[in-house]
């Protein structure tokens, strides 16, 4: 009975749900990833890494905090109140020149997010999977 009080109690605080309550639009939220991969060679980079997002900024850093890839919001699409819930939204971004589309989505599958670069020739597309989000 004790644990269920404390299940409950934790609940209604939002202890162990960090994103509660989170606005992904308005917020800067961490999205632990654990796997990423580049769609168009298939490359897969097995090291866990973070992707943060920002009104007006998005940034994969490695877990050393040193970045990988950054990119300036130009517009949001969408509108997703509470990150700990299923939802969807649309960054559109530039990046050394180049526009693109940061897509994230949360459903009964996991947390996806869809990086992509629009290049001269093929975009640049890379998938991450993520296990949870931090404010």
């Amino acid at each position: 009975m004790k644990s269920i009080k404390l299940l409950l109690t934790l609940a209604i605080l939002g202890i162990g749900s960090n994103a509660l309550g989170q606005d992904v639009k308005t917020s800067t939220l961490r999205w632990n990833v654990t796997n990423a991969m580049y769609l168009r060679t298939g490359e897969m980079i097995g090291d866990p890494t973070i992707l943060i997002s920002s009104p007006g900024k998005v940034e994969w850093q490695k877990a050393d905090g040193s970045v990988r890839l950054t990119a300036k919001v130009v517009e949001i699409r969408g509108t997703w109140s509470n990150g700990s819930a299923p939802g969807q939204i649309l960054f559109q971004i530039e990046s050394e020149g180049k526009q693109g589309t940061l897509q994230f989505t949360r459903d009964n599958t996991g947390i996806k997010m869809v990086w992509t670069i629009f290049k001269e020739d093929l975009p640049e597309i890379i998938e991450f999977i993520a296990a949870g989000i931090e404010p």
